[in-house]
């Protein structure tokens, strides 16, 4: 997945850093689109990723984050997690390349 975390903090003035989100300030569906994308994984085990995006923008634009949950599966199990993009940087269309890719990989 490392191409994500490129995507995510490629720049045209090098790499942004954000102090990790407190709880407080996590997406409120957070816990539920977590829950969402593993259940996605456990009744379909013939996928190697799921993900759910919020407030995704049709295109970028300044603003807040996007929130991307992400769940992989692995060889240990699935794992998930909240990914924040800057919203200026998200690209759908790349997103859904990437994670075509990296789905194809072995584990």
């Amino acid at each position: 997945m490392g191409a994500l975390l490129d995507l995510a903090l490629e720049a045209d003035s090098g790499p942004v850093t954000h102090p990790a989100p407190l709880a407080s300030q996590a997406h409120p569906d957070l816990e539920a689109r977590r829950a969402h994308v593993e259940r996605e994984l456990a009744e379909h085990p013939e996928k190697r990723v799921a993900f759910d995006v919020a407030d995704a923008p049709l295109r970028p634009e300044p603003g807040a984050p996007v929130s991307v949950v992400l769940a992989v599966r692995t060889a240990a199990g699935i794992v998930s997690g909240e990914l924040h993009i800057p919203r200026k940087r998200f690209d759908a269309a790349l997103f859904l390349k990437t994670l075509e890719e990296s789905s194809r990989r072995p584990m």
